[in-house]
């Protein structure tokens, strides 16, 4: 970690940062860190709560590995966790975020740092619903770290969305797959994308790079993949994936691989569309992974 990396800096300011008063602008509380197999944990939550943190996210990694078993073989620095007490703290250590009066105040962040990826979360919150954002970004590092090759951009950040985004920790069951509430607004409100559009559309395009028009593209992508994952209730279009996948991997483009795979891609659009009226969806139920992972101190 260089001296002038960001995290750097907010690891000295945390570790500086003494009681402090409601105004006084450090960061309050005693900090400690825990760290696990693959995570770091740094907070000013009580220890119990912090190892907390560590174990719970460990399950969620967990969960990803029996998705996608070649994630177990990563085999990078743990990562950093950033996880404030409350939101009074997280207000403190996101200044610029809170800043504005009708911003929406995340519960967590993933960030792709130049120098070193991060994570930023509640600790009050951990078990909850709101860390579908830090849960997708963390299946694209898991991807990344796997040296797993390129996917196009629809069936990755679809992927993400239906392992990463839609995953939840209960006390009886893992839940995977489950639908995104914020990702669902588009489908009643917004046009859909030609299926053909949606196929190619990669880093460059306004789909992706234009927040209106990327709003749609993701929902999509979510809906598509979870159609193939799950919804069609057969386990046929999750083979056919598999197909459309491994003519990928010999050189084809995205809607050359789709047309041999799919097939009919006008059918498989109406099938789309028709999917994304329902008003619920299906998700997948794991074990509970261990809640006693390895090296949690």
């Amino acid at each position: 970690m260089s001296p002038r990396s960001p995290i750097w800096i907010v690891v000295c300011f945390a570790f500086l940062a003494t009681e402090a008063s409601a105004d006084s602008g450090e960061l309050p509380g005693r900090w400690v860190e825990v760290r696990s197999e693959h995570f770091i944990v740094v907070s000013n939550a009580r220890p119990k709560e912090v190892r907390k943190v560590a174990t719970h996210l460990e399950q969620i990694r967990q969960v990803l590995t029996q998705a996608m078993p070649h994630f177990a073989n990563t085999s990078g620095p743990p990562l950093l966790v950033f996880a404030p007490a409350n939101e009074r703290t997280m207000g403190r250590l996101l200044p610029l975020v809170w800043a504005e009066r009708d911003a929406t105040r995340p519960a967590g962040l993933f960030a792709d740092s130049v120098d070193e990826p991060y994570v930023v979360l509640r600790a009050d919150l951990v078990g909850g619903d709101d860390f579908g954002v830090v849960y997708h970004e963390y299946f694209h590092y898991l991807v990344a770290e796997s040296g797993t090759a390129e996917l196009p951009t629809w069936l990755s950040e679809g992927l993400a969305d239906f392992w990463g985004g839609g995953s939840r920790l209960t006390r009886k069951e893992a839940q995977v797959g489950r639908a995104i509430t914020f990702r669902l607004r588009p489908l009643a409100e917004g046009i859909p994308i030609p299926l053909e559009t949606l196929l190619t559309v990669d880093r460059s395009s306004e789909y992706y790079r234009n927040r209106y028009k990327a709003a749609d593209f993701y929902v999509q992508s979510w809906a598509l993949t979870h159609l193939m994952m799950i919804g069609d209730g057969t386990g046929e279009l999750k083979k056919i994936l598999g197909q459309y996948l491994n003519l990928i991997s010999r050189g084809e483009s995205s809607l050359e691989a789709a047309e041999e795979a799919f097939g009919d891609l006008d059918a498989l659009e109406r099938k789309l569309r028709a999917y994304v009226r329902r008003l619920t969806f299906s998700y997948f139920r794991l074990p509970v992974p261990p809640n006693h992972p390895r090296r949690v101190s």
